[in-house]
């Protein structure tokens, strides 16, 4: 029976982290056990927390960290460019350190240009060595494009080493968000596949074994990348990658599909877009328009108007 590395899991840090030293202590096991381990600046003071934890030891981290294209509210931490996002997180950690792996997030609205320069910063300057792009059902044309402009890039650019690119969506016993299309995306460019919300919900023990075997016919993906969940506790955590390891991965599958073995078998609902609101540029634009207007009443000064015309310019690589 083949066993699959740590590497197989990402997991979200515990609600509880940056005030619960518990907490703290377990989720420097799963660092240490060299998960991935997946965050956002913009989690609450999560990543920071995690940075202290890792710089505190020099330790080693395996990240995956959300950033966001172009993210709608002008006002939000998450408004920024894809770069100066990404810069943002390695500057967290030491470079020797960190191994980053950034999730493109929100793809509502796309760069026209700059994807060749955009791939050659990662490369040259950032070090990044694979990047994933989420997609939904609601925005899956916006996503298929955008990751199919990033393989433009990266092929054109002939790289020594390409970078490698993926994708993500929940994907468990319960939703999916994958669509025909972008199974087939998947399938024509051999794209990496890394599921997130792998759990779904858990209500008894039978309910966490269903998620595994689920999950496990992810696993067997030729290109499978790693699945992103959450557990409380150590004891949960310890229980999960013990069923885990109990499931056969000896034989491979050069296909991707969602519906491997147990998956077909369940009635199983799409995946809503988190950031389905931003989809519409209408609603968009009113939402920009409502937040700028009650940030200004609230700080009627120079000071926020120069903010609100600096984050609208904040966007795109």
């Amino acid at each position: 029976m083949k066993k699959i590395s740590s590497k197989a899991f990402a997991f979200g840090s515990p609600n509880n982290l940056v005030s619960d030293k518990d907490a703290q202590i377990f989720f420097k096991k799963i660092i240490e056990n060299e998960h991935y381990v997946h965050s956002c600046l913009d989690y609450g003071g999560m990543l920071q927390k995690i940075s202290e934890i890792v710089n505190l030891e020099d330790l080693k981290i395996n990240l995956i960290s959300k950033i966001y294209l172009n993210f709608p509210n002008y006002l939000s931490k998450r408004r920024n460019t894809l770069l100066n996002q990404i810069i943002q997180i390695q500057n967290l950690f030491p470079k020797e350190n960190l191994e980053l792996v950034p999730q493109i997030s929100s793809i509502w609205s796309l760069p026209n240009y700059g994807y060749k320069k955009f791939i050659l910063r990662l490369y040259k300057d950032l070090s990044v060595k694979r990047i994933l792009i989420e997609v939904f059902p609601e925005n899956e044309r916006n996503s298929i494009m955008f990751a199919k402009n990033i393989l433009d890039a990266i092929s054109e650019l002939n790289l020594e080493t390409k970078i490698s690119v993926g994708l993500t969506t929940y994907e468990n016993k319960e939703i999916s968000g994958v669509t025909t299309n972008i199974k087939s995306f998947i399938n024509e460019n051999s794209l990496e596949f890394a599921p997130m919300r792998i759990l779904g919900n858990l209500k008894s023990k039978n309910d966490l074994k269903l998620a595994i075997n689920s999950f496990s016919s992810l696993v067997r993906y030729k290109y499978f990348f790693c699945g992103i969940t959450k557990v409380s506790s150590e004891a949960h955590y310890e229980q999960l990658l013990d069923l885990f390891n109990k499931q056969d991965f000896s034989q491979k599958n050069d296909i991707f599909s969602s519906n491997l073995i147990l998956n077909n078998k369940l009635n199983r609902i799409p995946a809503k877009n988190p950031y389905g609101i931003y989809q519409s540029k209408n609603k968009n634009l009113l939402i920009i328009i409502k937040t700028s207007i009650k940030y200004l009443f609230l700080n009627p000064s120079l000071k926020t108007i120069i903010l609100i015309i600096k984050k609208r310019f904040m966007k795109g690589f």
